[in-house]
């Protein structure tokens, strides 16, 4: 009997639980931002018995039933826990971020556990380094220098009467002691040396001589990085610092060893210094020419070649006429020596064009070429630019 009524109650219960809509998904009621858990419900939004019937719901709720079924997912994520490292101080804070490399560190700033630290703009992909024009002024600085303090050196040996002037063409074999005080011999040759011989103006002299050869090297370091930024590895890039540097060292024994009391270590000095300055012109005006790309630069490559012809003919005719015994040969060779003097130090002006446009770009890559040296062959023509910005993110991270 009972499995009569079992059977006969079944198909009450299917037409019952077909006949009835399903209960409709709660909406999520205006203005509460709260979050609620999934599970929790409400009393009132309680899952109706089996059987009864529900209210078809409302406008509302239905349009916000649907807006929330249509809405997608934000993947946005939510609020990151703290974890108190974004108090770290900064030394413990840089400790971390080269424990695993600058990747490592970028990962974990995106997570929330290390405190993100201010990029250079420099590290900017894209984005070239701030100009630095400044030391566009240096170039100027060394020929304005240089060239005063050898005149004011000049000045100071013709008024003390160890040399004879520049336009004076007589010279006596010997001169007595109650001779006349314009009497010019082969010891009064206004050789350039010979005006930085005896003292006051020797002092002058090993002076300007010795910050004059420290701002060859400064010129020649910055040029040298210019050229490996535009450029990149050269040889005759590596020639050039290397004779430039060769010629500050022979122009400080010149100026610290006189001809009168050091006659060999002036000498050795000046054979040092002259022909490596000339060799220093002529790669110079070669790379001006490869660097060129404007009407201007190669301009400046006419200007650097007509003072490089002119150093070379005034060098040749200077060492050719002072081996010579006679006056007016020998008074030559000294104009010769000034004109191959201040012939050089105009070179080195025109430098100015250049250093201008030197940025903080040009150092990343001197840094990075002075620690990791590539050889000349497998990337002569390929620019060192490519491959600054990264560097400079790996050393702001470092």
């Amino acid at each position: 009997m009972s499995l009569l009524l079992g059977a006969a109650r079944r198909p009450r219960r299917a037409a019952s639980a077909r006949g009835s809509p399903p209960p409709p998904r709660r909406p999520c009621p205006a203005g509460d931002g709260a979050p609620r858990s999934p599970r929790l419900r409400p009393p009132s939004a309680a899952r109706p018995a089996r059987g009864a019937g529900t209210a078809p719901p409302s406008r509302a709720g239905s349009a916000a039933a649907t807006w929330r079924r249509g809405r997608p997912r934000s993947r946005r994520p939510g609020p990151l826990p703290r974890l108190g490292t974004a108090r770290l101080r900064p030394a413990a804070a840089s400790a971390a971020h080269g424990e695993r490399g600058p990747a490592a560190a970028r990962q974990q700033e995106a997570a929330g556990r290390l405190p993100r630290r201010p990029r250079s703009p420099v590290a900017r992909r894209g984005m070239p380094g701030p100009r630095m024009p400044a030391w566009g002024i240096l170039p100027v600085t060394l020929p304005a220098f240089t060239i005063t303090g050898m005149w004011i050196v000049y000045a100071m040996a013709l008024s003390n009467n160890h040399i004879c002037p520049v336009h004076n063409w007589n010279y006596n074999q010997s001169c007595g002691v109650d001779g006349p005080g314009s009497c010019c011999t082969l010891d009064h040759i206004p050789l350039v040396s010979k005006c930085g011989t005896l003292p006051p103006e020797s002092c002058f002299f090993s002076l300007i001589c010795s910050l004059g050869s420290f701002m060859v090297i400064l010129v020649g370091l910055l040029r040298y990085a210019h050229l490996l930024e535009r450029l990149g590895p050269s040889l005759l890039n590596t020639l050039g610092l290397a004779t430039g540097w060769v010629c500050a060292a022979g122009l400080t024994m010149v100026g610290n060893f006189q001809v009168d009391h050091a006659k060999v270590l002036h000498y050795i000095g000046a054979g040092v210094a002259f022909p490596t300055s000339m060799l220093f012109l002529l790669l110079q005006s070669i790379l001006t020419y490869r660097m060129a790309k404007t009407h201007g630069q190669y301009w400046t490559g006419h200007l650097r070649s007509i003072l490089t012809a002119v150093a070379f003919l005034t060098l040749i005719f200077s060492g050719v006429f002072f081996i010579q015994e006679s006056f007016v040969l020998q008074h030559v060779a000294a104009l010769c020596e000034w004109m191959f003097i201040i012939d050089v130090l105009v070179f080195y002006g025109t430098f100015t064009f250049e250093f201008g446009a030197i940025s903080t770009d040009t150092f990343l890559v001197l840094l990075k070429a002075s620690r990791a040296p590539k050889s000349y062959k497998g990337e002569s023509g390929i620019s060192s630019t490519v491959h600054i910005h990264s560097h400079a993110e790996g050393l702001a991270m470092a």
